[in-house]
């Protein structure tokens, strides 16, 4: 693994999903994680990461103005995790 540029390529992809692609955040988090022990397998996860971007290069968000005031509603299941005597998971 020492002729392929993967920490190069983890740094770029931690880049991009930091502010423009948060869609490929999980998947660099992990890959970044795994920069220890990388691997064959580890290489081969980042170039079909790199070619998933490249395929979706056109893909975008948008946003248009709703002619009612938007309202944000929240919802939560959270149970502390069953722990009814804390308070707290």
């Amino acid at each position: 693994m020492k002729d392929k540029p993967y920490l190069h390529a983890i740094g770029k992809l931690t880049w991009l999903a930091s502010g423009i692609r948060p869609d490929i955040a999980y998947a660099a988090g992990v890959l970044a994680h795994l920069n220890n022990c990388a691997g064959k397998a580890q290489w081969t996860a980042v170039k079909h990461l790199l070619h998933n971007i490249k395929g979706t290069l056109n893909y975008k968000l948008h946003y248009k103005l709703c002619p009612h005031p938007a309202t944000f509603a929240s919802f939560s299941a959270a149970d502390f995790a069953g722990d009814i005597h804390s308070g707290h998971g």
